[in-house]
């Protein structure tokens, strides 16, 4: 019933009855027709058929001149900023503005559970780690603004919503990403689906829409459920007075990533094995179910079990497309038997692909993960003249992992003018940690230089260029293969 409902929204949104009421109002010609014709006589004017703000407080027995009353329709309360009802005609007067109460609300009264076009909402816990479980306390302790900066392999979103789930029995995500023109419309239909719903709020790459918008988290910070907003920069003081708890979000182990392969891939024969085919990818929890999707309707096309080559053409295919504008790619086909060298170089190549696939297995299990704020990248040096092969021994080592190659284009790296060669590398590697690739830099000795004497400001300013190229490479998580002709 109607009634229960709303009882359950008054619960779990923190709305009164007096809110109710107005709730009721405003949303009685959503639900039957009859009240359009009443709104418009008692508007006397028939063109009129949904409440105004001085309607529907009059029809719940309050003066129109009370403050009090007339702030429940104020921006910041609770109907409003909850996207529960919405004021229309802001050219009018106060009193005569129309209240709207959005498509949504009316079908989530009358039962639909069905979410906004845009809106995740996640009733499942994915992983259930220790860092989940520090969330959950925190949460459940009274922490109700998070601020997480991913990771590489982008898991933030799937751990913040696993904590969600265990603290509020669902989460839902807002997906923010660059590009998305309704950004606002997205953000405001996963407020109020998070109020109906009386769970957590995942806004996931936050840092997208603090251009355009920065108090957009003074916004969320008031809300009366966990919100946890998810990026790539650290927390900055002056997006909100309201202090958080910063947090970053680690990496899935092995054991984890194996558990959500395994359940992504549930129904389907599987002749591969999945650590094996895909330990050179660093995929999150939402592209690891895209990927085995990608696989199992390539197995199923063909009407055979999923294959190695299915698993890494779907992780490929979860690969961010900024890198292309950068860099030119190449889908490696050439493989070992293409590739004739000395022994002892041969096996160096072999170690610097093996290297890569047991990364992970190394570094966790292990427990040989540096410190200092360092990534975890593998860099490689081919010497040698024109037409030995350096080339060709990265696109062999790129098809032995199952990832792309991209050649770095001089062109759109080298900048005239100071400073300018640093923003376009930054982008290079930032628009590379979101993709699995091996990463090709041709000809390198034109931007890895010995650092010289510095006799002038020129002098200097290469130097500069060196160092950071040096700082970058260090700090990235990927394979970067240089190939020069001067060792």
């Amino acid at each position: 019933p109607i009634s229960e409902v709303l009882t359950e929204w008054a619960a779990h949104v923190g709305i009164d009855e007096v809110d109710v009421d107005l709730l009721v109002a405003a949303i009685a010609p959503d639900l039957d027709r009859r009240f359009e014709q009443l709104y418009g006589y008692l508007h006397d004017d028939i063109t009129r058929r949904r409440a105004t703000v001085g309607l529907a407080l009059r029809l719940t027995g309050h003066d129109v001149t009370d403050p009090v009353a007339r702030h429940r329709f104020a921006a910041d309360a609770p109907l409003l900023a909850l996207g529960l009802v919405v004021l229309e005609d802001q050219e009018r007067p106060f009193l005569t503005r129309s209240v709207r109460v959005p498509d949504r609300v009316a079908s989530a009264l009358l039962g639909d559970r069905q979410p906004s076009a845009g809106v995740a909402v996640i009733e499942s816990a994915d992983i259930s780690n220790d860092w989940v479980q520090r969330l959950v306390r925190m949460t459940e302790g009274g922490v109700d603004l998070v601020h997480v900066v991913d990771c590489a392999d982008c898991t933030a979103v799937a751990l913040a919503s696993s904590a969600l789930v265990e603290t509020t029995g669902a989460a839902v995500v807002a997906h923010l990403h660059e590009g998305l023109r309704d950004w606002s419309d997205v953000l405001a239909d996963a407020v109020r689906e998070s109020a109906l719903k009386g769970c957590g709020l995942v806004i996931d790459s936050l840092d997208t829409v603090l251009a355009s918008d920065p108090r957009v988290v003074d916004r969320l910070a008031v809300l009366p459920r966990p919100v946890v907003l998810v990026g790539r920069k650290a927390w900055e003081p002056s997006w909100s007075a309201t202090v958080p708890l910063s947090l970053e979000a680690p990496s899935l182990s092995l054991l984890e990533r194996d558990k959500i392969w395994a359940r992504a891939l549930e129904g389907r024969s599987v002749a591969a094995d999945v650590r094996e085919a895909t330990s050179a990818f660093r995929l999150g929890p939402d592209r690891i179910r895209r990927a085995a999707t990608a696989a199992k309707l390539a197995a199923g096309y063909r009407d055979a079990s999923i294959e190695s080559d299915d698993l890494q053409r779907g992780a490929r295919q979860q690969n961010a497309s900024g890198l292309r504008r950068l860099a030119r790619r190449i889908e490696p086909v050439a493989g070992w038997s293409d590739l004739i060298l000395e022994p002892e170089t041969l096996t160096s190549i072999r170690e610097v692909a093996g290297r890569v696939r047991h990364r992970a297995f190394v570094l966790d299990e292990w427990k040989l993960r540096r410190g200092g704020g360092r990534g975890e990248g593998i860099t490689a040096l081919f010497a040698g003249p024109s037409g030995t092969g350096k080339t060709l021994a990265a696109e062999v080592i790129a098809h032995e992992l199952g990832v792309d190659l991209h050649t770095v284009d001089l062109a759109t790296v080298v900048d005239k003018y100071i400073g300018e060669t640093e923003k376009n590398l930054d982008k290079i590697f930032n628009e590379a940690e979101q993709v699995n690739t091996v990463l090709f830099f041709d000809e390198a000795d034109a931007l890895f230089g010995k650092r010289s004497e510095v006799k002038d400001a020129r002098d200097r300013y290469a130097n500069v260029e060196v160092a950071y190229l040096l700082q970058r490479m260090e700090r990235f998580d990927g394979l970067v293969v240089l190939a020069t002709n001067l060792r």
